[in-house]
């Protein structure tokens, strides 16, 4: 009886030491170890995409950003040929982080939000069949006349069936995320793990495009009550303005109207419209300025800083970086070794000269 109650108890002590599942930040490096994520958006017009893919593995990026919609699929095609191949190095061929996203049409629909669950069902099917797998499947718009519970419902059923390990929005207002993340926790479903939310030093008067959602203070603030979930940026560049991208000859006027959201015959003058009406403001040309000196005390320039910033935000940040180019990909990681601290989050914000950098300081006293 004694030994029988000696065991029991040595079992009990036992469970109590093993360790239970992460959460917090510890739970996000898990899921997204590298500070960085290599988007892939124009992966497919890459000159030479196997070895930028590699580039990207051998800088420390773990994580790989695609869709459904890139390249109309061959963006996935080209990065699951990549996986698969023999001169991939095989730590990357295991262990690279696949995240991809779906329920968004082209943009020659205004990115729409296709959230049907055979849709979906479909899209994915289609995308594990150009990869070969996918850990974190995003949904890549939000439709807001569609119920939470539906669509936590499907896609949560969905990526059980199909094994992948986490799901996550891109897109959503926080407002939505945070009841999606409710509902799974009340019907004990997985939750959102992962936000992809537009994030740049230099904040956009509007969104960029049609269906996407920026971060704003109470984002931020939310996402830093909850570091398990990880935050995904995109457009950390502000589509290089931050890295000296237009002048200030550029700006539309302030009375200028907005862009209409529906894509115009001429995709590119629209594109074009867009982002200039989104990021060239005054506000975000003296933050670049204020990037650009700061860069120059540490050897770097603007667009380190910038991606610096995002990357130190008070959440589990990740920072998407995405080029064609292997030369612009290695110098984008240089930003890595740039560390700021909250004060220097905020002068770069809002330049108040109590905040002003110690270095900056002392080249000020020395002049």
């Amino acid at each position: 009886m004694r030994r029988r109650l000696a065991a029991a108890v040595a079992v009990r002590l036992t469970a109590s030491l093993a360790p239970g599942p992460l959460s917090g930040p510890a739970a996000a490096r898990q899921l997204v170890p590298s500070p960085l994520v290599f988007g892939t958006l124009r992966l497919h017009e890459a000159p030479q995409p196997f070895q930028l893919l590699t580039k990207a593995w051998d800088l420390g990026i773990e994580a790989f950003d695609t869709a459904a919609v890139y390249g109309n699929g061959e963006s996935e095609r080209i990065l699951g040929a990549w996986l698969r191949d023999i001169n991939t190095p095989p730590a990357a061929r295991r262990n690279a982080v696949i995240i991809s996203k779906g329920g968004c049409g082209p943009p020659s629909s205004g990115w729409e939000p296709r959230l049907e669950r055979h849709d979906l069902e479909q899209e994915l099917d289609e995308s594990l069949r150009r990869l070969g797998r996918v850990d974190v499947y995003l949904l890549h718009r939000d439709d807001p006349t569609k119920s939470i519970r539906d669509i936590v419902d499907g896609v949560a059923a969905l990526c059980a069936a199909r094994n992948v390990t986490a799901w996550g929005c891109s897109n959503w207002s926080t407002r939505r995320f945070a009841d999606a993340r409710r509902y799974a926790a009340e019907t004990q479903q997985n939750p959102p793990s992962v936000s992809s939310v537009q994030e740049s030093l230099a904040t956009p008067r509007h969104a960029p495009w049609p269906g996407t959602t920026c971060m704003g203070r109470t984002d931020r603030r939310y996402y830093a009550q909850h570091r398990d979930v990880v935050v995904v940026g995109w457009e950390c560049l502000a589509k290089g303005f931050l890295a000296g991208r237009w002048s200030r000859a550029d700006m539309f006027s302030a009375d200028a109207p907005l862009p209409c959201d529906e894509p115009a015959d001429d995709m590119l003058q629209w594109r074009d419209a867009r982002l200039r009406s989104a990021y060239l403001t005054p506000e975000n040309f003296a933050r670049r300025e204020r990037a650009s000196r700061l860069g120059r005390v540490h050897g770097l320039h603007a667009e380190h800083v910038a991606l610096a910033w995002a990357r130190h935000q008070p959440y589990s940040s990740r920072v998407c970086v995405a080029t064609t180019s292997i030369a612009r990909l290695a110098d984008d990681a240089r930003a890595l070794a740039l560390h700021l601290s909250p004060s220097d989050l905020a002068w770069l914000e809002s330049g108040d000269p109590a905040l002003l950098p110690a270095r900056l300081r002392s080249r000020v006293k020395s002049r």
